[in-house]
């Protein structure tokens, strides 16, 4: 980006969609006089509405946040989701191969469990 005046509206921009999550946002990176600021992304917007920034490209770079795959998804979970699946008229191997792409857990081991799932239970 290297408009400046466009920062803290980009900044409201991906808090909206994103959330608070940390980032940092580095000016002139290739100069001598190159700048970082870090911290979350309401830190940030705070601070670029009150000291508005001087010219050049920003670079901003934003956490990932929490993975889904942090989520530690129990055998109760991946009943939960199956049964949604298959009751909202998804098949069986459909509802295996997103629950599987989705929380990145062996495809295996979602069809073991479908096998002893009814969509109606």
């Amino acid at each position: 980006m290297n408009r400046p005046h466009r920062l803290a509206a980009t900044l409201e921009d991906l808090l909206a969609c994103l959330g608070d999550r940390r980032a940092s946002i580095s000016r002139e990176l290739t100069k001598i006089f190159a700048e970082t600021r870090r911290g979350s992304l309401a830190q940030l917007l705070a601070f670029y509405r009150e000291n508005k920034p001087r010219g050049g490209e920003f670079v901003i770079t934003v956490d990932g946040g929490a993975s889904v795959q942090d989520e530690k998804m129990t055998e109760d979970d991946i009943i939960h989701k199956l049964k949604d699946l298959l009751n909202s008229g998804v098949s069986r191997k459909t509802a295996i191969q997103e629950i599987s792409r989705k929380y990145r857990l062996p495809r295996n081991q979602i069809y073991e469990i479908a096998l002893r799932v009814k969509p109606s239970d």
